[in-house]
């Protein structure tokens, strides 16, 4: 990880094998998610106990150098209403809320005032870009939702109280009344966009690979973030029992595989 980090601190979707040795193997994504992979990057550092004033090293770096520029060059994409990242970027939502994430959860574990401002204007956005008494979607108050990037959100927010930043309890409230509007209370499976909502999938990109309940996961998991885990937290975890990572190749998800983990873990 730390290899693949650009001089400027950032993680790159696209340029990532300019910076390992030997070259990985190319499979580029979209520079608009820069920001949201270097918030995911940086949330692996932090979660493996490192953070910008950490000594540690390995075959020659240090890993809170690695940290330090990561979050300043994150920090250094933050506009004045707290967004990071460009709002010019398709689904900036996503990226706004793993890095707010990030940045949360590296002034919880450190209290650095460096980082205080940051962490709290970034939430003060996410709590902003919410739609009102519901969740969150691609951009800033869209009218409508998804349990996806409200998943994100609910982390983020968790993370910020955790960490004690300030928050409204009106964005833990529209948050759960998302989720009951998209689960089926019976089943305990959590849709998309809507209730019921089918298979997700980008038409012409992934539409032949299997279908994984990864909002359900999102949904078991974001209730307990929000002191409501209760009876379809644990049944919702049980649906993802039955469906158990394999590496068959249209099978393989990693986003499930990494909803899921988090949801039965918790």
């Amino acid at each position: 990880m730390a290899r693949h980090q650009n001089p400027d601190g950032s993680w790159s979707p696209v340029g990532y094998t300019r910076q390992c040795r030997p070259a990985c193997a190319p499979n580029p994504g979209s520079e608009d998610y820069q920001t949201g992979v270097t918030g995911l990057s940086l949330l692996a550092f932090v979660g493996a106990g490192y953070s910008h004033l950490s000594k540690d090293t390995y075959d020659g770096l240090c890993f809170g150098d690695v940290v330090r520029k990561g979050l300043q060059w994150l920090k250094g994409r933050q506009d004045a209403d707290g967004c990071l990242g460009s709002r010019s970027a398709e689904k900036y939502m996503y990226s706004h809320a793993i890095a707010a994430l990030a940045l949360s959860e590296a002034y919880g574990w450190t209290g650095s005032q460096l980082l205080q401002a940051s962490a709290q204007n970034a939430i003060d956005f996410l709590v902003a870009a919410q739609n009102p008494g519901r969740g969150w979607r691609y951009a800033a108050r869209s009218g409508d939702s998804d349990t996806s990037v409200t998943g994100w959100a609910v982390m983020a927010l968790r993370s910020a109280a955790l960490s004690g930043l300030a928050l409204p309890h009106s964005a833990l409230d529209g948050a759960r009344a998302w989720l009951d509007e998209v689960t089926d209370a019976s089943t305990a499976a959590a849709g998309y966009t809507h209730l019921g909502t089918g298979k997700v999938f980008i038409p012409g990109l992934n539409q032949d690979f299997e279908n994984h309940e990864t909002m359900t996961a999102i949904a078991a998991a974001s209730r307990v973030f929000l002191g409501r885990g209760g009876a379809l937290s644990r049944q919702g975890a049980g649906r993802l029992q039955q469906d158990l990572p394999r590496a068959d190749a249209l099978a393989v998800d990693y986003y499930y595989w990494y909803c899921g983990t988090l949801a039965v873990f918790q």
